[in-house]
């Protein structure tokens, strides 16, 4: 039985099959992870990974960019559609406009492979278009907001007199218009410029007054504390506590701090208890990596010795099925693929935190998991088995996010280095205008993303 634990300083691992590093002896492997291998290994990495912090030239291009300056070159969305007074568009923009979408259906693939999005809480689910920097409305629910104001076919070209840029993707500014509107400054309506049979129209939506978002937000932020909770809320009045999602669910209220959430969470952790499955998720890798995670920061957090039986099962499911690499793939022995690197990211960090919470992890199963996943620092970390610099489908391309990449930077943050940390996480803040189009990105890109950020 694990002490009492306390919970360190951590940094996170993103493991990597490090070339020239070498592989100890097998007698130096055996037992769990010491803290002297571990800084050392993370010591390895940094020198291996040395050009990657401090170079910022290049051969061929001279002097690169610096992360600041890399900043400056895109469009600020967030100033073009918050804040701004209405305004009308003028006779050039009004042409333009309906030279493109006044007589021209356009079905083009979506940058993120799912026909429809949901406009916010206005009850119209939308279809944008790779490519284009205008939307199309797809179908309206009911009785809600958009209902009797937007009519299907309905072209949205922009917001408040503003037109959505060029080629971009129309979800980015759609979504400050929409937080925009909420302000009490813009009276709870969001005012979309869009073109109908031919015309052009204004759509005015009441979206209510429900105040506007504080610059450290999400931190330190009314307005996402009440969002935060209203979900904590639906999640509890409308989900039986034992039977809340592993995947999000549970990680979510631990992050509320709420009694009620703590306690629903208690309730659908003593569910795996004295459970006879090997994992469970049975051999999947999915469920039994978010399961050990969300086991060891609710033990971290409460010091709840009973559900340390199951945390030691996980491990050792995870460590028997972890693959010669280092990585996992969806189940445990691999089956039908190699290595997925979204899922395997998710069962190393259970693995870290369980070793945080003072369970025994071997050290030659992190050591395998570090060197693996510590390629992507400085570049990026592929969804799948995919080459780390030159990935061969376009959702897999480092222009697009998946979440790897910050599930990444939370590893190594979570093994206590913060500096290799900032620099994997530096990737998801360069694809402002690209982070939807990665594989299972509505899943992963929006649920990891900006944790990972948050680091950087």
């Amino acid at each position: 039985m694990p002490n009492n634990p306390t919970r360190r300083t951590s940094t996170t691992i993103l493991g990597v099959l490090l070339l020239g590093f070498g592989v100890p002896p097998a007698s130096s492997l055996a037992g769990s992870l010491t803290e002297q291998q571990l800084q050392t290994e993370l010591e390895k990495l940094r020198q291996f990974r040395s050009k990657h912090f401090t170079e910022n030239s290049s051969s061929v291009l001279d002097a690169l960019p610096s992360p600041g300056e890399q900043a400056q070159t895109q469009v600020d969305f967030r100033k073009q559609f918050m804040g701004n007074a209405q305004r009308r568009l003028s006779d050039a923009e009004k042409r333009r406009v309906l030279d493109l979408y006044g007589s021209v259906a356009f079905h083009l693939p979506t940058r993120s492979g799912r026909e429809t999005f949901p406009l916010g809480i206005t009850g119209a689910h939308l279809r944008e278009m790779r490519g284009q920097g205008a939307t199309t409305v797809e179908t309206i629910e009911a009785d809600s907001p958009a209902a009797g104001t937007l009519e299907v076919g309905d072209v949205i070209v922009g917001a408040f007199g503003h037109l959505f840029p060029g080629d971009d993707d129309p979800r980015i500014p759609l979504g400050y218009a929409l937080a925009d509107a909420q302000d009490a400054t813009k009276g709870g309506t969001l005012t979309l410029n869009a073109v109908r049979s031919g015309k052009l129209i204004e759509a005015k939506i009441s979206v209510g007054v429900q105040g506007g978002y504080s610059s450290t937000w999400p931190y330190d932020c009314d307005k996402s504390g009440a969002v935060a909770d209203a979900a904590a809320d639906y999640i509890l009045n409308h989900i039986e506590a034992e039977s809340l999602d592993m995947f999000y669910d549970t990680l979510f209220l631990l992050g509320t701090g709420r009694a009620d959430a703590l306690e629903a969470v208690r309730r659908r952790l003593y569910t795996m208890i004295d459970t006879k499955n090997l994992g469970f998720g049975g051999l999947n890798s999915w469920g039994n990596g978010y399961s050990l995670v969300a086991l060891a920061e609710y033990y971290l957090r409460t010091g709840d010795s009973a559900v340390v039986p199951p945390i030691e099962k996980l491990v050792k499911v995870l460590s028997d099925g972890q693959m010669s690499c280092g990585s996992w793939s969806h189940s445990c022995p691999p089956g039908g693929y190699g290595a997925v690197n979204n899922v395997g990211l998710v069962c190393f960090m259970g693995l870290v935190l369980a070793r945080e919470a003072g369970i025994e992890v071997e050290s030659k199963v992190m050591l395998r998991s570090i060197r693996f996943f510590g390629r992507g620092i400085g570049t990026f970390t592929p969804y799948g088995d995919h080459t780390y610099y030159s990935p061969r489908l376009w959702r897999y391309l480092p222009a697009s996010d998946n979440g790897s990449s910050s599930m990444s930077a939370l590893d190594f943050y979570l093994l206590g280095a913060p500096d290799l940390a900032r620099r994997t996480a530096r990737q998801p803040c360069y694809q402002y205008r690209t982070r939807l189009s990665g594989h299972a990105a509505r899943i992963f890109t929006i649920g990891w993303g900006p944790a990972g950020a948050a680091l950087v």
